[in-house]
């Protein structure tokens, strides 16, 4: 018995029915062997022609210790990643710090006047850290870096 497709939006945003996916793209998938990643213009996988850039942001309600950012980062090596973007850090100090494994946290942190709010940073995978151009610290709730590309100079703003 064959069943009524329903209509209006999906939970992926399409109306209607969705397409099949082609043999070819399921083709694509299924190799037995490992294949060669090629390196686009920031170092990162290519695919199509273009980089790709793994990027995401977090609201870490807080990471003042020094254990609370090593669980961080314990975490981020089961996914693939270049830069997070941290919010509410609550962590002290301002500036660009390398981590242990070759990470970069570049982050401003709590004032005096109010020592347990605020707080923004970004974390710059390894393989990242050789294309970052600048760095601006705007507040306690804004940073800016600016990453060399061949097509450009993007920014990534942490707010």
């Amino acid at each position: 018995m064959r069943r009524k497709a329903k209509r209006g939006r999906t939970a992926q945003g399409h109306m209607g029915q969705l397409k099949a996916r082609s043999r070819n793209f399921e083709a694509k998938l299924q190799y037995d062997t490992p294949q060669p990643n090629p390196t686009g213009s920031c170092g990162v996988n290519k695919g199509n022609g273009q980089a790709e850039m793994y990027m995401a942001t977090y609201n870490t309600r807080t990471i003042r210790q020094q254990d609370d950012l090593e669980r961080l980062l314990e975490e981020l090596e089961q996914i693939k990643w270049h830069i997070i973007g941290l919010s509410e850090t609550k962590r002290r100090g301002k500036g660009l710090s390398e981590l242990p494994g070759g990470h970069w946290i570049f982050r401003k942190g709590k004032t005096e006047d109010n020592p347990t709010a605020k707080g923004v940073a970004l974390l710059i995978n390894r393989n990242m850290t050789k294309y970052v151009e600048r760095t601006n610290i705007y507040s306690e709730r804004m940073i800016v870096c600016t990453i060399k590309t061949r097509g450009g100079q993007p920014k990534i703003i942490q707010v």
